[in-house]
């Protein structure tokens, strides 16, 4: 019952609206050369504990979802448990560092040598059942939303979606119809980031419920509008990414095809190199993540205040303060690593990467 009411909304809306060091140095250009790379095993997950689903939340029927970043002692033990993204409750946000806290790995390994090493989980709290509606406000600023886009008013689509994301959202139903909206109207702006943001959260839901809230031919045209938002955002590994997703999904050749094309012209471009510069804002979790490509970068045009920055790496987790126009240099043998900007709401600011 769930799971058809979910989907049929989203169809609706989809219809109406469209298809070991850290340093820490001035930029500089340094000579190209080969350099062994070591591998390792990454942490295996041996015990992981559902966490306690907060009283409070569960009788008041919310449910949502925490994605948390860690790194995995040599002994298999999490620590420095980091919220890295949520669907905003603190209660649930609490429970999940807790459950964290008490996993068990077996621990990375490099030529037989336990290391430390970072690892990530997303926790969903989902009553059982499910929760089968949505709150009263929440369906009457939806209908009004329907109808201004129906109308083709995007001035009062734009009041309607901030009173939107002003509520609380209460459950997993909720919020996929919510991310969806907030996407749909991304792309009726050309806010790429916008887009880029909402219909991934909208297809990590959907994946976590087993498909329960797109239906088949929803999933690739979401996909589709994420990857053409990731590459106009530059965030293109996160575009190879969903390609892979997507390319298992696509029964049209000729679309298929194009789609191939622009993977493989992203993929020779990550290997070339090539200078980049990504436009950020940060948004209403304060925070804002990036995919590195390369393991140097810097930040510069900040237009308000950025408090600090994180890399949760494979092999590390570093925090330090930003300074504007400075290159920050991550050693290699740290492997890929994600880059959090944390800072106020709407600040906005450039990161650059290449020579």
């Amino acid at each position: 019952m769930v799971k058809n009411c979910a989907k049929s909304y989203v169809l609706l809306l989809i219809a109406m609206l469209g298809s070991s060091a850290f340093s820490v140095s001035e930029p500089q250009t340094d000579t190209e050369q080969d350099v062994a790379v070591e591998t390792y095993d990454p942490p295996v997950p041996l015990e992981k504990e559902n966490p306690n689903y907060p009283r409070d939340a569960q009788l008041a029927g919310i449910e949502g979802w925490v994605t948390l970043h860690y790194m995995v002692s040599p002994s298999g033990n999490p620590y420095e448990i980091e919220v890295v993204d949520s669907s905003g409750n603190r209660s649930l946000e609490r429970a999940a560092r807790r459950a964290a806290k008490k996993y068990q790995y077996d621990p990375a390994q490099l030529n037989g040598t336990p290391i430390d090493a970072g690892a990530a989980t997303r926790i969903t709290f989902a009553l059982s059942g499910g929760v089968s509606g949505v709150s009263v406000k929440f369906k009457k600023l939806y209908r009004r939303f329907q109808e201004a886009a129906q109308n083709g008013n995007l001035k009062d689509m734009e009041v309607l979606i901030a009173k939107i994301n002003d509520l609380e959202t209460q459950n997993l139903f909720e919020a996929s119809i919510r991310y969806t909206v907030q996407g749909s109207y991304a792309q009726l702006i050309n806010d790429h980031d916008g887009v880029r943001m909402a219909f991934t959260r909208a297809l990590d839901l959907d994946e976590d419920q087993d498909g329960a809230y797109l239906t088949e031919p929803q999933r690739p045209n979401l996909l589709v509008a994420l990857m053409q938002a990731q590459v106009a955002t530059q965030h293109f590994k996160d575009a190879l990414d969903t390609w892979k997703k997507l390319a298992v999904l696509i029964e049209d050749p000729q679309r298929k095809s194009r789609l191939q094309r622009q993977a493989d012209q992203i993929q020779q471009f990550i290997q070339e190199g090539g200078p980049i510069e990504v436009s950020g804002r940060i948004r209403g979790h304060y925070r804002y993540k990036y995919r590195l490509i390369g393991n140097s970068f810097s930040v510069s045009s900040i237009n308000g205040r950025l408090a600090e920055a994180q890399i949760y790496c494979d092999r590390g987790i570093k925090g330090f303060a930003l300074e504007e126009d400075m290159s920050f240099e991550i050693p290699e043998e740290f492997g890929e690593c994600n880059l959090i900007i944390i800072g106020d709401p709407e600040t906005t600011f450039t990161v650059f990467e290449g020579s």
